[in-house]
């Protein structure tokens, strides 16, 4: 990741069944970590 992008979002991350199909999961909105010594976990969860 580059140094502009730390702390940057929201984000959220999206599961299709199919490249064009159905949204099967959604994960909460997340922000990037501001340094590269950190992680962002994130949970997907079955809409």
């Amino acid at each position: 990741m580059a140094e502009k992008d730390f702390g940057t979002g929201p984000f959220r991350w999206q599961v299709y069944d199919t490249e064009d199909g159905d949204l099967q999961a959604m994960s909460a909105a997340f922000s990037l970590p501001t340094s590269g010594d950190q992680q962002v976990v994130v949970t997907v969860t079955n809409e």
